[in-house]
């Protein structure tokens, strides 16, 4: 497997990490050193068995195209269920700051679906299709 491809899937392991990894019953630390020594781990085993398999170009850029395929199906579905969902929260007080607003109120249910997380989700995924078919020397 080449290093672009090691790479890129050592970034969507702590990606998933940091999104879906369990925060509450363990603390901030638990949280740092799973979120630094799993896809450390992970870029180690993927050296070393990049060694041993010797996998051609052809399948390299096959391998990548999947990996791309695989994060553009996951967002173009979490992109339909944000769209569809019942309720989402939005924030119900915000200040203006130098860059942007801050939310200082509370978090409330909203009826409907998120569109703006959809969107930039499908966006994202059409990016991602993008990369997955277009044209390489």
């Amino acid at each position: 497997m080449s290093s672009q491809n090691t790479g890129f899937l050592v970034f969507l392991v702590a990606a998933v990490l940091l999104v879906f990894g369990p925060i509450q019953p363990y603390g901030l630390v638990v949280r740092t050193v799973y979120l630094i020594a799993i896809p450390t781990s992970l870029w180690f085993a993927l050296a070393h068995w990049r060694k041993r398999w010797r996998i051609d170009a052809l399948t390299n850029d096959r391998v990548n195209r999947m990996l791309c395929s695989v994060v553009a199906g996951a967002l173009l579905v979490g992109s339909y269920q944000a769209y569809t969902a019942k309720h989402h929260f939005e924030c119900d007080q915000l200040v203006q700051t130098d860059d942007g607003t801050d939310c200082v109120g509370d978090y409330v249910r909203v009826k409907g679906g998120d569109i703006e997380e959809a969107f930039i989700m499908a966006l994202i995924a059409a990016t991602m299709i993008w990369v997955a078919v277009a044209k390489r020397d």
